[in-house]
């Protein structure tokens, strides 16, 4: 996940973050990620909080409802309560991934997505985890996918990586050769 651009958001994840870092546990993190998603794919989601908030028995139903379906912290809570009464609640989505990217970087973690074009076995799931771990000098975080399209090889990116080695890299590599040479 990338850093936002937003000033304000970054504000309020610093500010959240330097007061909860040492609380904040990998499961939560993947929780806010979780929330995160749910939030993009659902546009509307901080519309009706912040139309439900001068409903105190609605909003304190769908924080509730949120938290304990997410297994959100309390600090969440507190922190959602604050930008109601700032009137940044739109922020909210930005804020949870500034935590996540300050997160991931005071842990040295990157989650990298390995595809391959058949299944892995477990020895060369190490093998692949071990050469991006090199490659990036942090911690991996490995969610592997099968991608046919491949049709032989494997392809691991991140954020900040990408590295292919696959037929179909060879092919386009060698259509783009045979273009050049024309």
């Amino acid at each position: 996940m990338i850093y936002t651009q937003s000033a304000s958001s970054k504000k309020y994840a610093k500010a959240f973050f330097n007061v909860y870092k040492d609380q904040i546990t990998f499961d939560q993190i993947q929780s806010f990620k979780l929330v995160l998603l749910f939030c993009r794919n659902h546009n509307d989601f901080l519309s009706i909080i912040g139309q439900l908030v001068g409903r105190q028995e609605g909003f304190e139903n769908l924080l509730d409802e949120m938290h304990s379906h997410f297994e959100l912290p309390e600090s969440v809570k507190k922190l959602i309560q604050v930008l109601i009464k700032h009137k940044k609640i739109s922020l909210f989505a930005q804020i949870l991934q500034d935590i996540y990217c300050l997160y991931m970087l005071e842990n040295n973690l990157l989650e990298v997505t390995i595809r391959a074009a058949a299944n892995l076995t477990e020895e060369g799931q190490q093998k692949l985890e071990r050469f991006f771990k090199k490659l990036s000098k942090k911690t991996i975080i490995p969610n592997f996918k099968i991608d046919e399209s491949l049709i032989a090889g494997v392809r691991m990116e991140s954020e900040l990586f990408l590295w292919e080695h696959s037929i179909k890299s060879q092919i386009a590599s060698l259509s783009k050769a045979m273009l050049d040479e024309q």
